[in-house]
């Protein structure tokens, strides 16, 4: 039993030795970087696929023969390399997000899924969903395009910054939009709501890292343009 695990011991030290050399030649001369938890999954199964052998052929043997180490250690190393190819072209290097990016990946993502929830709702409270194109001449025709139309502007109103920009610049495209749509974004130009100082605050103070009143002393602030360009300087 000694023997059996000094056996182990000795290979599995062999296996790291190796999985570290190879590493460093897949990033100096291949380029190619190998992440340490896909190489410690290949040099596990390459140890484990050594031991079923030696459980077969070598352990209790009395035949056994010091000849055997160096097909031992080829059977570590052959099914190390076969699974980082195999791995490779399943799931290239860098397609999979490091442990450490798990957390911020997924705290991103469920901050888009808030904001995609959000604008899905603006949408829908707006009455611009179901959105259907309506190009009729008729009285009835210019009616539902002029509802339409209110409908978007008070959804991009709505969802603010970017999507106010946005609406711009549709209204300066006559050549995408019927008329009714060019006359009711255009208010986007001019006549955007202005934005509530508690949101801005918030907003100065969580790219500030600071409260604002530590920052400014302006006790009580107006209430901001909301258009998407403006710009303004709080005394620092």
């Amino acid at each position: 039993m000694g023997t059996v695990v000094v056996d182990v011991v000795v290979l599995g030290a062999i296996t790291v030795v190796f999985m570290f050399v190879l590493s460093a030649f897949a990033t100096r001369i291949l380029d190619v970087r190998i992440g340490i938890i896909r190489l410690g999954i290949a040099g596990i199964l390459g140890l484990g696929a050594q031991i079923g052998f030696e459980s077969q052929f070598v352990w209790g043997n009395a035949n056994y023969t010091p000849a055997l180490i160096p097909l031992q250690v080829g059977i570590v190393f052959f099914v190390a390399i076969a699974f980082l190819v195999i791995a490779e072209l399943i799931v290239p290097a860098g397609t999979v997000p490091r442990p450490d990016q798990w957390w911020p990946a997924i705290v991103g993502g469920a901050q888009r899924s808030r904001r995609y929830t959000e604008i899905s709702r603006i949408a829908l409270r707006s009455g611009l969903l179901p959105f259907r194109p309506n190009l009729d001449s008729s009285l009835t025709g210019h009616n539902e395009r002029m509802r339409q139309a209110a409908a978007l502007r008070v959804a991009l109103e709505s969802a603010g910054g970017a999507f106010v920009k946005f609406g711009q610049m549709l209204s300066t495209r006559g050549d995408l939009l019927p008329a009714e749509f060019l006359d009711e974004l255009s208010a986007l130009q001019q006549s955007v709501p202005p934005a509530e100082w508690d949101d801005v605050r918030q907003l100065l103070e969580a790219e500030w890292g600071r409260l604002l009143s530590r920052s400014s002393n302006r006790s009580s602030p107006s209430r901001l343009p909301r258009h998407p360009l403006a710009r303004f300087i709080a005394p620092g």
